[in-house]
């Protein structure tokens, strides 16, 4: 990312999401303690992945706003 494209970006973004999934996935017998989501449960983890990623996103979303608003 230092020379700041956006291929490399999304790089970055989806090593951070495939590393965090491989984590949670492999802690699943404690992601309900940890985590706050029950991994055996499809509903709760759907919401995990669409929560992970929306987290990794926003906090894009926000930067580049705060950004723009100088």
């Amino acid at each position: 990312m230092r020379s700041g494209s956006d291929y490399e970006a999304l790089a970055i973004f989806d090593f951070i999401l495939v590393s965090a999934m491989q984590v949670a996935f492999l802690a699943k017998d404690n992601a309900k303690e940890i985590l706050g989501y029950d991994l055996y449960s499809k509903t709760e983890r759907d919401l995990f992945i669409f929560d992970t990623v929306t987290m990794l996103f926003q906090g894009t979303n926000n930067k580049e706003d705060t950004a723009n608003e100088t």
